[in-house]
Order: structure tokens, then C-alpha cells, then sequence
């Protein structure tokens, strides 16, 4: 069964590396062509070396790399969301649309791990490319930082490179991460249930529904908890990574060494209504999952 699952796993990899890839890349290669320019220009620019090295007294330049590696990742974790949710959109809906679901139906795999190959390649696959391509470009901007001290000696370049505030960096930004996929959890679930179900454009069957319970709630109760349930998806996602931003400077003990058990924490504290919160959304979300594989079986026309 475990072997059945990778290999379903894998095919996925395969099948979406050039969404999962391509797009954080693209992004990649601008950041690393806004530093170069930056870098270039840098050459013809009087820099007050004394003025900044005076700022910088007070602090470690250490400090300064969580922050600016979470800078650096924001935009990044913003299109990686998107990516996911047009992933699940088409991830049960296309296969349909091309006829492999016949080819796969025949094969010795159950519909649960078809739903949970998804599930990890979306959740946990597609966040690990976005990061690796995240950390890639932070070490090539690092990289240009460490130029521009050189040829500008405000501080010894070496400052930049601490092994324990960049993997306390890294390890944290996937951690959160990972955390946010917790609480969209229950928004990808019900895009992969439209896209079991949708005969066309699974896009507007995921979306239009939640808009028009919206306005609905607003416009006829005076208790809005669908609507409310729906914005805390995004609103603790978002809390999270802010939290990280704000976090970033203490990552660091005061032992100056990296301590996994120390260093990992909470990205925000969840109180009992977050938690309850959390628990529905993962209740809803394994609902969704169950739906989509009733559908899967079932649903194999669709509309051209």
C-alpha cells in the first residue's frame, strides 16, 4: 500500500514539476536580477560608510538575515497559495477531462490514495519545491550582499554568513508554512471536492457558491459564522507569517548555537478558539476528502 502511495506521489511530481517549479523560479530570477541591478548601480553611488556603520554599532548584522530572509519569501508563499489552489482546482477534474481516470480506475490503487497522493503533493510537495527554491535564491542574494560589503567595507562580509541564524531562518519559514496549509486546509479540500464533481469550469463551482453564502449571511442573519469562518482561514494564515516577521531577530540563543527544540516554535499561540476553529476546518476538510472520492468514483462525464 505505502509502495502504491509513492508511486502515486511520484507520478504527481512528474506530472505538475513544471507548475510547481517554473513559477517560483520565474519569481526567483527577478529578485536575483533586482539585486544584480542594485549591485551595479551600488558602483557609481558614494556610499557614507561611517554613517552606516555607525547604525549598525548596536546590532548584530546576524539579526538582520531572518528578517530579510522573510522579506525575501513573503512573495513567494503568496504565489505558492495560488499555485495550490489552481492545483486543486484541475487535480481530480482533469483527468476526467482527458479520460486517464478510466486508466487509473483500472489500476490496483483505492480512491483514498489517489485523494491523499493529492493531498500530500499539494500541502506538503509543492510548499518543499516553493522552499527550496526560496532558500536557493536567498544564499545567490546572500551571495550579492557579501560582494557589495567587499567592495564596500561597512562591515566584514563574513557577518552574513552564520550556518545557525540561516538554517534557524529556513527551518522556521517551512515550518510556518506548513502551519498556513493547516488553516487553508479546509478552502483546498473544498477545491479538490469541485474538482471531483464539476462537470465545467471547477474554478466557478469553488468560488461562486462561497460569494453568494456571503452576501446571503450578511444581507439575512445577524450572526455571520460562515463568513467569519471563511476569513479566519486567511486572517490566521496571514497572523502566522506575520508573527514570523516580528519573530525573526530572536531566533537566535544567546548561546549562539542552533537548538531545533528551542528554535522551533509556535508561530502564533493558539488559544481555545483558535483551536476549535482549527479542528472544524480539519473536520470539514476530511468530509470534503471523503466526498471527493465518492464523486471520483462515480463522476466521469463532463461539459467541452
Amino acid at each position: 500500500m505505502m509502495r502504491t502511495l509513492l508511486t502515486l506521489i511520484n507520478r504527481e511530481f512528474w506530472e505538475q514539476r513544471g507548475t510547481f517549479f517554473n513559477v517560483p523560479l520565474i519569481l526567483a530570477g527577478i529578485f536575483v536580477l533586482v539585486a544584480i541591478a542594485f549591485f551595479i548601480l551600488s558602483f557609481g553611488q558614494m556610499v557614507d560608510i561611517g554613517s552606516l556603520q555607525s547604525e549598525l554599532a548596536n546590532q548584530r548584522v546576524a539579526d538582520l538575515i531572518p528578517g530579510a530572509f522573510t522579506a525575501i519569501a513573503s512573495p513567494f508563499v503568496l504565489v505558492l497559495w495560488l499555485i495550490v489552489f489552481y492545483y486543486f482546482l484541475g487535480a481530480l477534474y482533469d483527468d476526467r477531462k482527458d479520460g486517464s481516470v478510466l486508466f487509473w480506475q483500472s489500476m490496483p490503487t483505492s480512491q483514498t490514495q489517489t485523494i491523499v497522493s493529492k493531498l500530500i503533493a499539494g500541502l506538503i510537495l509543492a510548499p518543499f519545491c516553493t522552499w527550496v527554491v526560496v532558500m536557493v535564491t536567498q544564499l545567490i542574494i546572500l551571495g550579492i550582499a557579501s560582494l557589495f560589503l567587499i567592495i564596500h567595507p561597512i562591515l566584514p562580509w563574513t557577518a552574513l554568513w552564520s550556518a545557525p541564524v540561516i538554517l534557524s531562518a529556513w527551518l522556521h519559514i517551512f515550518a510556518v508554512i506548513l502551519f498556513q496549509a493547516l488553516w487553508l486546509l479546509p478552502l483546498f479540500a473544498w477545491c479538490l471536492l469541485c474538482s471531483a464533481f464539476a462537470k465545467k469550469a471547477p474554478a466557478l463551482r469553488a468560488v461562486v457558491p462561497i460569494i453568494v453564502l456571503i452576501i446571503l449571511e450578511i444581507l439575512f442573519f445577524s450572526q455571520h459564522y460562515f463568513t467569519d469562518f471563511v476569513i479566519s482561514r486567511f486572517q490566521y494564515a496571514a497572523e502566522a507569517w506575520r508573527t514570523l516577521s516580528l519573530y525573526g531577530g530572536q531566533l537566535i540563543s544567546h548561546q549562539g548555537r542552533l537548538s531545533l527544540v528551542n528554535q522551533i516554535k509556535m508561530p502564533f499561540p493558539l488559544d481555545n478558539i483558535k483551536l476549535i476553529t482549527m479542528w472544524i476546518g480539519i473536520l470539514l476538510s476530511l468530509i470534503c476528502y471523503i466526498l471527493a472520492g465518492w464523486f471520483r468514483s462515480r463522476c466521469y462525464d463532463f461539459e467541452r
